[in-house]
């Protein structure tokens, strides 16, 4: 028997498959995520840290190095405080030199916290901001020694104050004791030598005084010679204060003899 081909179904022509090809593609990529370009100048944070993050060195030891050294100098400059405020101050200099080292202390507390915390993306950036603790305040180099210049004035002061005392009473007794009386001249001009090397209270003068006005400097050697100027008036008074004590001990007994 011959069979008869089924006309109802069609066979699937070139262009039927096409079409369900273009279908699939449509399917497909609504399912799939297009990408889309990335805007103008748009980076991936995770491959380029802060470039700041990239510059900054930790300095670790340095760093802890100068922090010793702020600590150590804010320890002396207590311990200058404590000496100047318990001094007699007969030339009334100490209040300001204890200002200067107060604000020295100030000025350090705030260095160190910005080198603590600050950027550095070398060791030259370091070293400016460490050599500020050295040139900005000078606390060995100068603070150190001008008040150590100011507390022998004070001493010196006091003695002087107390034996232009004794002058005084010796002028009252000497009368007609030639020796006594040569013996209180002797006294005086000891005590005047004393006040042309440093000053009679409360005027300091000369050398030490000017030493007190000095303020921190990066060259060193003005600082140092006015130092010494000032040492070798502070030894000269106390040499002619000392030679004023041993007058009035020969007036006294003379007058008793």
């Amino acid at each position: 028997m011959t069979t008869t081909p089924n006309t109802t179904s069609s066979p699937t022509t070139p262009t039927r498959r096409r079409r369900a090809l273009a279908v699939g593609i449509v399917g497909l990529s609504a399912l799939v995520p297009v990408a889309l370009p990335a805007a103008a100048g748009a980076e991936d944070s995770r491959s380029a840290p802060p470039a700041t993050s990239e510059a900054c060195k930790p300095f670790t030891h340095a760093r802890e190095r100068i922090a010793g050294e702020i600590t150590r100098r804010q320890a002396t400059i207590v311990e200058l405080v404590a000496s100047l405020q318990a001094a007699s101050d007969p030339y009334g200099v100490n209040g300001g030199q204890v200002a200067a080292l107060q604000s020295s202390a100030n000025g350090l507390t705030a260095l160190g916290q910005q080198i603590s915390t600050a950027c550095y993306p070398d060791v030259a950036s370091l070293r400016a901001d460490a050599q500020k603790v050295l040139f900005e305040h000078r606390i060995y180099a100068l603070r150190v020694p001008q008040s150590r210049v100011i507390e022998a004035a004070d001493r010196l002061g006091t003695a002087r104050n107390e034996l232009q005392s004794v002058a005084d009473a010796l002028a009252a007794e000497v009368g007609d004791d030639a020796e006594a009386k040569a013996e209180l001249d002797a006294m005086n001009q000891a005590l005047a030598d004393a006040d042309s090397a440093i000053g009679r209270p409360p005027t300091l003068t000369g050398a030490p005084a000017d030493v007190v006005a000095l303020e921190p400097a990066q060259d060193l050697e003005p600082t140092r010679a006015a130092l010494t100027a000032a040492r070798d008036a502070v030894k000269s008074a106390h040499q002619d204060l000392a030679s004023a004590r041993d007058h009035a001990k020969a007036a006294v007994a003379a007058l008793r003899s």
